[in-house]
């Protein structure tokens, strides 16, 4: 048994299910995870819900924990701020019903609204709905941002595009939608849309508040704390508490629709020029506004200028100092460099003379080169003394030479004694002789 079953079984008399099918079970999180599109659904199911509202990658997910209920899928279009184009928007309309969606929230252009390009607004939606198959489209239209002409206008564009609600709010502007705004909207579009509050929602007494008010849809995120508290206190719904709450509205809504009827009477001049920012710089564009805009621009660049000029000197002064403490960290450095080298070579100095005295031995040999002697067997693999002593033979470098070049003497030759060469000398003597002689000849 569900839950509005179970209580109008024991109420009888109560409006349960038929406030439970006024709520759009929301939750539009961009963290949002499969088990929490899940749960959502259930309770959806569960309590009665008249749709979830979800965004568009997650409307078949919905669709297939679903399947086979009466709970209807609504999904955003153009959300939050309504800025996309109209080509995006239809684009995401058809694929959001493709995928199952059944009812769709559109985010009407605020820019367009603001700026008075209505027809653009009309276009704007017409094309939305045309791409919605005939499923419901609810155009969101942030009324808390808008004039009381502006909300109009609006009203109008959304019922000539046959659209089938008009929506407070998206919620993400922080405001919550109000009494006031629910009777407004109600006065001007007059039995010809549906209206749906979202945006602050999280009480029952709000709630039936705002239902009495004209509303004939809720969008909340707090829809299981609204049915829970509908469960524990059930004589918020008793028909004598429904008339005395709906007596206090109706006096809300005769102030309302007062206020209402004299702010739109007023001509349009009056009525942007009190109450619209945009307005009032239309305005100033009517008397000269461009030379205006043109002294405060140039007064802008003046300021930008003089800016520049300040920051140029701020990073001169910065780089100048950077400068300056590095020149001094590098001296400070190479005062440390220079005295630590000088304190190396002192105590290598200091260590050598040291090794030097301690090393003389009493035949006036020097331990010191006998220490660079066994260096130098090290070098040559020798490691030990013993190593020396196995009758290897060490030859001076002069005897090396000597070694080398005697592999190139050819063995086979005599040596010449000092009276073969003398001869020698003598006969080459002579032949030179004659050779002089010829040549003078």
């Amino acid at each position: 048994m569900s839950v509005v079953e179970k209580i109008n079984k024991e109420y009888k008399g109560f409006q349960m299910k038929m406030m439970m099918g006024m709520i759009d079970h929301t939750l539009l999180k961009p963290d949002t995870t499969v088990d929490e599109i899940k749960q959502l659904c259930n309770e959806a199911v569960r309590y009665g819900f008249k749709t979830v509202c979800v965004f568009p990658e997650q409307v078949s997910l919905c669709r297939k924990f679903l399947k086979k209920t009466n709970v209807g899928i609504t999904t955003v279009v153009g959300f939050p701020f309504g800025e996309n184009e109209t080509k995006t928007k239809v684009v995401e309309t058809k694929l959001a019903i493709k995928e199952g969606a059944t009812e769709i929230d559109m985010v009407a252009s605020l820019s367009n609204i603001k700026r008075g390009k209505f027809r653009l607004v009309r276009a704007d939606i017409e094309a939305v709905v045309s791409a919605a198959r005939k499923k419901p489209v609810k155009v969101i239209i942030e009324i808390s941002k808008l004039t009381d002409k502006q909300i109009e206008k609006t009203v109008k564009a959304c019922i000539d595009s046959n659209a089938a609600f008009v929506k407070t709010s998206t919620g993400f502007f922080g405001a919550p939608t109000t009494l006031e705004q629910v009777l407004k909207l109600n006065k001007i579009v007059d039995g010809s849309l549906e209206i749906k509050a979202s945006g602050g929602i999280s009480t029952a007494s709000q709630m039936l508040a705002l239902c009495e008010a004209g509303a004939t849809r809720i969008g909340t995120s707090h829809a299981i704390e609204i049915a829970n508290e509908f469960m524990t206190n059930p004589d918020l719904l008793h028909v004598g508490n429904m008339e005395d709450k709906a007596k206090d509205i109706d006096k809300e809504r005769l102030v309302v629709e007062r206020e209402l009827e004299e702010t739109l009477s007023k001509p349009d001049e009056e009525i942007t020029e009190k109450t619209s920012d945009e307005a009032i710089s239309e305005q100033k564009e009517k008397k000269g506004f461009f030379a205006f805009f043109k002294k405060k621009e140039k007064k802008v660049e003046k300021d930008v200028l003089l800016n520049n000029n300040q920051n140029n000197d701020i990073e001169n002064e910065a780089y100048n100092n950077e400068n300056v403490e590095l020149q001094k960290n590098s001296l400070r450095v190479e005062d440390l460099n220079t005295t630590e080298i000088i304190d190396e070579v002192l105590e290598h100095q200091d260590s050598i003379n040291k090794e030097d005295v301690e090393g003389t031995l009493d035949d006036g040999s020097n331990s010191f080169e006998e220490d660079e002697t066994k260096e130098l067997y090290k070098l040559d693999g020798v490691t030990e003394e013993s190593e020396i002593s196995d009758g290897e033979d060490f030859y001076s470098a002069d005897e090396l030479n000597e070694e080398e070049d005697s592999k190139y003497i050819d063995k086979d030759i005599e040596p010449i004694d000092e009276d073969s060469m003398s001869e020698y000398i003598d006969d080459n003597d002579e032949l030179d002789e004659e050779e002089d002689s010829e040549e003078n000849i």
